[in-house]
Parts: C-alpha cells; structure tokens; sequence
C-alpha cells in the first residue's frame, strides 16, 4: 500500500460558529484506495493533539468546545 489515505471533515462546515459548552458532533469519511481504514482521529486544535473517533470509512466524534475564539478542527 503505497498510496495514503484520506480523511474528510463533512461536519460542520468549514467557517460554523459553535456554542461554547454545547457538545457537537464531529463527523466525516475517509478511505484508502490501497488498503482499509484502519482508523481514524480527530484534533480540535490544529494538530497538537488527536483523539481516536467512532467508525472508520464513516466516522464520528463527539465534542464540547471551550471559550477558544476559533478552532481548527482535522482529521
């Protein structure tokens, strides 16, 4: 397997306003056209830390943001 795989966020939408406190959900697909999805996580601060989510090809993750003005969300 020579090719990496790819994960996409498709919730919420890039630019989405979130309430402080209010647990949201985190959702996605991701694949691998030379192998299976082993896994998939999740950063809710731009890559300093990941945390396991639910599901490989569909996936979710559940989250309360903070008082934070922004966050960068990946997986």
């Amino acid at each position: 397997d020579s090719t990496a795989p790819a994960s996409t966020i498709t919730s919420p939408a890039n630019g989405s306003a979130v309430t402080p406190g209010t647990q949201i959900t985190i959702s996605g697909t991701a694949s691998d056209s030379g192998g299976v999805v082993g896994g998939v996580e999740v950063s809710t601060n731009g890559g300093e830390t990941w945390r396991r989510a639910n599901g490989r090809e569909n996936w979710t993750f559940a989250w309360t943001p903070g008082s934070a003005t922004s966050y960068t969300i990946r997986s």
